[in-house]
């Protein structure tokens, strides 16, 4: 080999200031330095190939109103076809399972709200037919007390003729 070649340099300078100490191709510049869009292309196609595949969060249908059944199916088919990761169906089986925890919770509270109600209804219902109770006895006392004094009037009363 020869010793020049060994020694030959891209001669574009880096950013640093400093030679590029790639190895030149026929033009006298690097790979790189000989097509500089190059470069940015393959960074892209790189970035592109290490991203995980979003094949859970793009699909819509998770988080519409089907049952947390058809989901977990969905996610285990995914898991089995490669389409989602294991660690990804973890958490996501974890989100669903927390979801029907927090809409149970919800429904419960729901319930007690409208028992409550009802409570209040039938306790002021209560309230009312005592009400009515205790004035339709204490007009019944008064209506007895005043034929009771009808009575007592009527009878020391002489008719009148």
């Amino acid at each position: 080999m020869n010793v020049k070649k060994r020694d030959a340099h891209c001669k574009a300078i880096a950013l640093s200031g400093k030679p590029c100490r790639a190895a030149p191709t026929d033009s006298g510049f690097c790979f790189f330095h000989s097509d500089p869009n190059k470069a940015a292309e393959l960074g892209s196609i790189g970035g592109k190939r290490n991203r995980r595949p979003s094949a859970f969060s793009a699909d819509p249908s998770l988080y519409s109103t089907t049952s947390s059944v058809d989901n977990l199916d969905r996610i285990y088919e995914g898991v089995l076809t490669g389409a989602i990761a294991p660690k990804i169906a973890t958490i996501a089986v974890r989100v669903i399972m927390a979801k029907n925890r927090i809409t149970d919770k919800m429904v419960i509270e729901r319930e007690m709200a409208e028992l409550q109600d009802d409570l209040r209804t039938l306790k002021s219902m209560i309230r009312i037919r005592d009400i009515e109770a205790l004035t339709s006895e204490e007009a019944l006392t008064s209506q007895e007390a005043l034929n009771s004094e009808g009575d007592l009037t009527s009878g020391n009363e002489e008719p009148e003729s």
